[in-house]
């Protein structure tokens, strides 16, 4: 704790920042006392951010990556090292590199009135490190845990209609990013918990008979083996895989009646393809003498899927679920440049209508084939994502993000069906002649346990 040094008082005001001698920001504050008014610095450990330094060293089984507070002067690797207290004798620099750019801060200068503030140009500079073992360790499998369960059903009254709801939901893409500029670790999601609320409060208003998941629900950026792993995305499997399982429980506790069908996307299959590349010898793996139980890594164990009856339907891209003879809905693999680009694809191949994901867009078209006796009308649809729409968030290639959130409503029978998207904006949806609105984040996190 910050405390004056001239009178004990722990509350203070921040002043201004300056660079010290090493490069390192410092915060200057002075006393709230009316009658003490002390000024002074915050005091820090060696590296001048946190009492917890080690956080920019973060180790992930026999590799590790280390990320230098940002200063003013050229990194050293070897000062590095050493203020991080990284043991040459375990470690070795498999590689690293040091950013640099400029930014405006205050400087002072002195005059014949006192100390008087000047804009001046710094450069900044940051390094980045990869690190492996000398000696590999044995890895403890698993690495993540199977999330724990809570479901509370909530009293229902079935609708009456003449028709059933399927209440469609596409990709979710929950995940955590790491704060390591700041090392506060702080987990930033990659999912947007507003737009899923609100899906969760159209579940609870019509209580359909089938929910569908479209896939990609997990987005898993730490998996991958075809993009570069950043940092700030290890060790966050664990609690993606916990706050998700807790979204499924509320879920099913809104609509206990209805069949929820999740169907496999890309970045679900990312768990099976890393363990295939790198770990071959924990595929399939189950516990000891349960062979009727899914593999420890999958996604149906990791999220207790089978706890809150909840249908998988795996091995993407074939994974599938019908809602009635003419609509399939796929987790998908076209997509367009532009804007209903990729529906026109989909529909070059109809040979029957089909709602799909992947593409985070909000897409709809139609075909009308003309036969004999009748004419066939064919129908693809897309229902945009539930993630967050800011691209310094959700890793993309792209600079900016032409994605739409939303979910779809599709009203069937055994022959027919209609669709209807429905388009989240600025946290609101309107169907059927209601508004919703989602819920604060702390009403949100009661309903979902988050901590």
């Amino acid at each position: 704790m910050n405390k004056c040094p001239k009178c004990g008082n722990e509350r203070y005001f921040k002043s201004h920042t300056y660079v010290d001698k090493r490069g390192f920001e410092k915060q200057y504050v002075k006393c709230s006392d009316n009658n003490c008014r002390k000024g002074f610095c915050l005091q820090h450990e060696e590296l001048g951010y946190s009492d917890n330094i080690p956080e920019g060293f973060i180790i992930e089984g026999n590799n590790a990556t280390l990320v230098s507070p940002t200063g003013t002067t050229p990194p050293d690797i070897g000062k590095i090292l050493s203020i991080f207290k990284v043991d040459e004798n375990v470690w070795k620099v498999q590689d690293y590199k040091v950013n640099t750019w400029q930014v405006a801060m205050k400087g002072t200068k002195t005059t014949s009135e006192g100390m008087e503030p000047i804009p001046k140009v710094v450069n900044l500079y940051k390094l980045e490190a990869k690190l492996v073992r000398l000696k590999p360790v044995v890895q403890e499998w698993p690495v993540i845990k199977a999330a724990q369960v809570n479901v509370k059903p909530i009293k229902t009254t079935p609708p009456k209609r003449d028709t059933k709801i399927a209440l469609v939901i596409p990709d979710i893409q929950a995940g955590f990013k790491k704060d390591l500029e700041g090392f506060s670790n702080k987990l930033e999601p990659l999912h947007d918990r507003f737009a899923m609320d609100i899906v969760w409060q159209i579940a609870e208003f019509l209580q359909p008979e089938t929910v569908v998941l479209l896939g990609d629900n997990l987005d898993l950026p730490s998996w991958s083996t075809h993009f570069m792993i950043k940092p700030e995305f290890i060790q966050t499997t664990q609690p993606t895989i916990d706050e998700l399982a807790s979204w499924y429980g509320a879920l099913r506790g809104i609509v206990p009646n209805a069949n929820i069908e999740y169907i496999e996307g890309n970045h679900e299959k990312r768990l099976l393809d890393n363990i295939i590349k790198n770990t071959m010898e924990s595929y399939a793996l189950k516990r000891a003498n349960m062979p009727d139980e899914d593999p420890i890594i999958s996604v149906p164990f990791l999220l207790g899927l089978d706890k809150m009856g909840i249908t998988y339907h795996g091995d993407y891209p074939r994974g599938e679920y019908w809602i009635n003879d003419d609509l399939v809905c796929h987790h998908g693999n076209k997509v367009g440049a532009k804007s209903g680009q990729t529906v026109t694809k989909v529909l070059d191949e109809a040979r029957h209508s089909s709602i799909f994901g992947h593409i985070h867009r909000v897409e709809l078209a139609c075909k009308t084939v003309r036969s004999r006796r009748k004419n066939h009308t064919y129908l693809a649809a897309s229902f945009g994502t539930l993630c967050r729409l800011d691209a310094s968030i959700v890793p993309t290639n792209a600079r900016q993000v032409n994605w739409q959130q939303g979910c779809g409503v599709v009203e069937y029978t055994d022959d027919w069906f209609n669709i209807h998207p429905v388009v989240i904006t600025n946290n609101k949806a309107i169907y059927n002649g209601r508004l919703f609105e989602s819920r604060s984040l702390e009403e949100i996190g009661k309903i979902i346990n988050l901590k």
